[in-house]
């Protein structure tokens, strides 16, 4: 990561959450990217960017606000082969990162190629509001419910039926809402049993 700014921490955040190794080359950190480092999440490396910062990386993220230097680290990550995400101009990149929403296994990504960020962030707020936190336990238990179908169930249409159902019964998601998440599981797998076949 060449940047220290709020648009690095937001790239580094990305990043952790996606299990890398992260190093933050910038003479000053914004508060965000100061806390993943002095908690030792992120490494830290105080220094204006140079061409061997990008020894032994895969992947690089240009997020300075100065486009010279993001220019120079898209130079140098193409020579090298490096795959890059450029956050001031996306089309210099390898790589485009969505503004995203996690609810668990449920992950929801938009983008609009770097053609606004804005509109991005304006979609992923409205998703976020109409799947809101719930959906993970929700997500989490059709995960089960389809664990115990594929176990229990030994006819294919059957199988699809039952998933089906499942995914399409919005009374699971109103018990979850509800704070009621064990009794959607037993409506959940109460569908499924061997004499389900």
């Amino acid at each position: 990561m060449v940047g220290g700014g709020s648009v690095a921490a937001r790239r580094a955040e990305w990043l952790l959450d996606g299990g890398a190794a992260v190093t933050v080359v910038a003479p000053v950190l914004c508060d965000a990217l100061q806390q993943l480092a002095e908690s030792g999440r992120i490494d830290h490396i105080a220094a204006a960017y140079d061409y061997s910062h990008l020894d032994n990386v895969r992947f690089v993220v240009a997020a300075t606000d100065n486009a010279e230097v993001n220019v120079a680290v898209a130079r140098d990550a193409a020579e090298r082969s490096i795959l890059l995400n450029d956050a001031d101009e996306p089309s210099r990149g390898d790589v485009i990162v969505p503004s995203v929403i996690r609810r668990g296994d449920l992950i929801l990504a938009v983008t609009t190629l770097g053609g606004s960020p804005s509109v991005a962030k304006r979609i992923r707020d409205e998703l976020a509001a109409a799947y809101g936190p719930e959906w993970e336990p929700y997500v989490a238990l059709l995960r089960e419910a389809r664990d115990n179908v594929l176990a229990a169930v030994g006819d294919a249409a059957r199988r699809r039926a039952i998933l089906n159902t499942l995914a399409g019964d919005d009374s699971l998601l109103d018990l979850i809402r509800e704070g009621r998440v064990d009794e959607a599981r037993a409506r959940a797998l109460s569908c499924i049993s061997p004499s389900s076949d």
